[in-house]
C-alpha cells in the first residue's frame, strides 16, 4: 500500500512538473512582446505630412488594440525605404518590422505596398499592394495589411509548441544558433521539414504537433552551438499566393546524362496503415519538376521514383518554398542494374508458370506426347541457371557511390531471396 502510494506521489509530481515546465515555457514567449515597426515612406519622395501620420497612428492604435501585451508596435518615418538586399540583420533593434510606401497621386494617398521583414528568422515576406478609395480608410487598410502579412514566431520546447491555437496549421521551422555572447549567431531553415499542428492545450497555451519530413530526427539534431527551435507560422498572404514550386533533382557532377525521375504525391492517411500516391509527371533532363500550385492544398507530401526504387521524400508548402533542391546520389547503373533485375525476375515468374502447365499436361498425355512434354520441361532454365546469372549481375553492376552502391546491394539481396525461397 505505502509502495503504491510513493508511485502515485511520483507519478503526481512527474504530471505536475510537465504541466509547470509546458506552463512555464508559454509564460516566458507571453512575457517577451513582439517589437514591430512600421516604417513608412511617401513613394513621391516627400515627407509624410502629419494628417497622412495621424491616420497612420490610429492604425497603430488598432493594431495595438489587437496585439494587446502580445505586441510593442511603433511607427519610423525614413527618407527612403530599407534596401532587403542589404539588411544588416545584427543592427535591427526590433523583432520584425514592415516596409510600407504610400502610393501618392497627385498629392493623394491612392494604395499602399507593404512587405513584412522578420529579423526573428531573417526573412522578408511576399509583397502586397492595396488600393485606399478615400483618405479615412487608410487607418483600416493598413490595418488590414499588416494583419494579413503577419507571420507568427513560436518557440518549440519539449516536444510542444509554446503559442495560442490561433496560428496556422502548418509552421516552418529554423534552427537559431547563439554564441557565447548571447547574441544570434545564425538563423536556418530545417531543411525538408515541416511541423503540422494538431492540437492544442489551454490550459499551458501549447500546441501538440506531428513532424512531417524528409530527414531522419530533424529537429532533434545535433548542432553545434547554442541552439534553440523557433517555428515561424505562414501569413494569410502567403496563404493566398498561388506561385507554384519548382523541384530541382540536384546529381553528382559526374553523371551525365541526368536520368529522368518519376514524381509521387503521397498521401499519408492515419486511419490507413499504408501509403497512397498518385503519380503526378517525370522531372525534365535537367532535373527539374514545376509542381503546381493547388488551391486546396497548402501542404503536400512529394516522393521521387524510378522504377521500384523511391529516392526522396518531403514536404512542399505552397508559395512558401519558391525552389526545393533535392540531392540524390545516384548514377545510371542503378536504372541498368534495376532494369537488368526486372528482365531475370520476368524471366523467372514465365519460367514458373510454365513447369506448372507443363506439369498439369504431364498428367493428362501418354506415349510420344508425354515424351515431348518431359522433353520441354528439361529444357526449362532451372532455378541455379537463375542464381548464377543473379550472381553475375551482381558483380557487373558497380557505383563508386556508397550510397548507390547499398540501394544495388539492397535489390539483388531481395531478388535473391524471392528465387530461393519459390520451390
Amino acid at each position: 500500500m505505502i509502495k503504491t502510494l510513493r508511485n502515485l506521489c511520483r507519478l503526481t509530481i512527474c504530471c505536475f512538473l510537465f504541466v509547470f515546465l509546458q506552463f512555464t515555457a508559454a509564460q516566458e514567449t507571453a512575457d517577451k512582446p513582439v517589437q514591430i515597426v512600421l516604417s513608412v515612406i511617401n513613394s513621391s519622395g516627400e515627407n509624410v505630412n502629419d494628417t497622412v501620420k495621424a491616420q497612420i497612428e490610429k492604425s497603430v492604435q488598432y493594431c495595438r488594440t489587437f496585439g494587446a501585451t502580445r505586441w510593442n508596435i511603433k511607427t519610423e518615418y525614413p527618407k527612403q525605404s530599407i534596401d532587403t538586399a542589404t539588411i544588416d540583420w545584427d543592427k535591427q533593434n526590433c523583432d520584425k518590422f514592415f516596409l510600407v510606401s504610400l502610393d501618392n497621386n497627385a498629392g493623394k494617398i491612392d494604395g499602399i505596398d507593404i512587405q513584412e521583414v522578420d529579423v526573428q528568422i531573417r526573412r522578408c515576406g511576399v509583397k502586397g499592394r492595396y488600393g485606399i478609395s478615400s483618405p479615412e480608410k487608410l487607418p483600416d487598410v493598413l490595418f488590414q495589411a499588416v494583419m494579413k502579412h503577419y507571420t507568427p514566431i513560436l518557440r518549440v520546447i519539449g516536444g510542444v509548441v509554446a503559442g495560442s491555437s490561433d496560428v496556422n496549421s502548418i509552421l516552418m521551422p529554423y534552427a537559431r544558433t547563439f554564441d557565447r555572447e548571447g547574441s544570434i549567431a545564425s538563423v536556418e531553415p530545417i531543411p525538408y521539414t515541416v511541423l503540422v499542428i494538431e492540437s492544442a492545450d489551454a490550459l499551458t497555451n501549447t500546441l501538440k504537433f506531428k513532424v512531417v519530413s524528409g530527414i531522419p530526427n530533424a529537429l532533434s539534431a545535433r548542432r553545434k552551438g547554442r541552439t534553440e527551435i523557433i517555428a515561424a507560422g505562414i501569413s494569410l498572404a502567403e496563404r493566398e499566393e498561388m506561385t507554384p514550386t519548382v523541384i530541382r533533382i540536384q546529381l553528382p557532377l559526374s553523371i551525365k546524362p541526368v536520368p529522368v525521375y518519376d514524381i509521387y504525391e503521397v498521401f499519408l492517411d492515419e486511419k490507413e496503415s499504408g501509403k497512397k500516391a498518385v503519380k503526378l509527371g517525370r522531372s525534365s533532363t535537367d532535373g527539374a519538376f514545376e509542381l503546381s500550385a493547388e488551391p486546396e492544398r497548402l501542404l503536400r507530401v512529394i516522393q521521387i521514383r524510378s522504377g521500384n526504387s523511391s529516392f526522396a521524400q518531403f514536404p512542399a508548402v505552397r508559395s512558401r518554398q519558391g525552389e526545393i533542391t533535392v540531392p540524390i546520389a545516384d548514377a545510371p547503373v542503378r536504372a541498368e542494374a534495376e532494369s537488368f533485375l526486372k528482365g531475370l525476375q520476368d524471366e523467372f515468374i514465365d519460367t514458373l508458370a510454365k513447369k506448372i502447365i507443363l506439369e498439369k499436361r504431364l498428367t493428362k498425355v501418354d506415349g510420344k506426347e508425354r515424351s515431348k512434354v518431359q522433353n520441354d520441361m528439361m529444357n526449362l532454365k532451372r532455378k541455379e541457371r537463375f542464381l548464377l546469372e543473379l550472381e553475375q549481375g551482381r558483380l557487373h553492376f558497380r557505383s563508386d557511390i556508397p550510397a548507390v552502391q547499398r540501394r544495388i546491394d539492397r535489390m539483388f539481396r531481395e531478388t535473391e531471396k524471392s528465387f530461393r525461397s519459390t520451390e
